[in-house]
């Protein structure tokens, strides 16, 4: 072999050394990328399930903090509305069936649809801030009018319901001006014209119950006088028809 076929040879192999070093290079550098890009991809999409983590549970704190945060004043005046609209619509049912006043039966069926309406109202605004409401318990005024009817129910209830309205009003008003909850606040606002309603219409029935016993008074008293006038009259005309007879007697008897 002569020295030119051995340096072909050797220029060869050489070449084929370094395309093969060349191969291996690029194939290493190419799965470091892979498993780096990888690396990357599964870091992403940990820190992205880790956010998600942190929005819910954030949530959930917001929630929690929300239910929190209502003041005792708050959540007293719920629980407090609840247990007087839950009575309101007791009594009013309890009016359709044993007031003889038509006004006041009428007065009763007004106080249970209005007041079931706002009750479950404020039954979704309990639930939804965390509030659970009390059950409902018979009362001194409940069991005092479920041993009336006629006439005797309709004074005893209207005055209750007077009383009660007159309360209550004032209790709404002020919960629409200084509830620091806004939804609280929304609710007694919402509720306080309905009231307001309320209020003046049984003001106007008790006026009108009171005005029928003035005139029921005054016409009795009227009849036993024009009885008494009227009697005292006959009782002075006998007298004169006596004295004119006594006269014309003693005239004859003087003749």
């Amino acid at each position: 072999m002569s020295r030119l076929q051995k340096a072909l040879i050797l220029s060869l192999g050489s070449v084929l050394a370094f395309a093969q070093a060349s191969s291996s290079s690029g194939s290493g550098q190419s799965g470091s990328g892979g498993s780096q890009a990888s690396g990357q991809s599964s870091g992403q999409a940990g820190a992205s399930s880790s956010s998600g983590a942190q929005s819910s549970g954030g949530s959930s704190a917001t929630k929690s903090s929300g239910n929190a945060s209502l003041s005792g004043a708050d959540r007293k005046f719920i629980e407090h509305a609840a247990m007087g609209g839950k009575m309101e619509v007791t009594l009013g049912r309890m009016a359709t069936e044993r007031a003889s006043n038509p006004d006041v039966k009428a007065f009763g069926q007004m106080m249970v649809d209005d007041h079931t309406k706002a009750n479950s109202e404020l039954e979704s605004l309990a639930q939804q801030k965390g509030v659970t409401l009390p059950a409902e318990k018979p009362d001194s005024n409940q069991n005092k009018l479920s041993k009336l009817s006629g006439d005797q129910f309709d004074r005893a209830y209207i005055s209750m319901m007077q009383a009660d309205h007159q309360k209550d009003v004032s209790e709404f008003e002020k919960a629409s001006r200084s509830a620091s909850d806004p939804d609280v606040k929304a609710f007694a606002a919402k509720t306080l014209p309905v009231l307001q309603q309320h209020k003046d219409k049984v003001n106007s029935i008790k006026a009108g119950m009171a005005g029928g016993s003035r005139m029921s008074s005054n016409g009795g008293s009227g009849t036993g006088s024009t009885a008494t006038s009227g009697n005292n009259t006959n009782n002075a005309n006998n007298a004169n028809r006596d004295a004119t007879s006594s006269a014309g007697g003693g005239s004859a008897s003087q003749k």
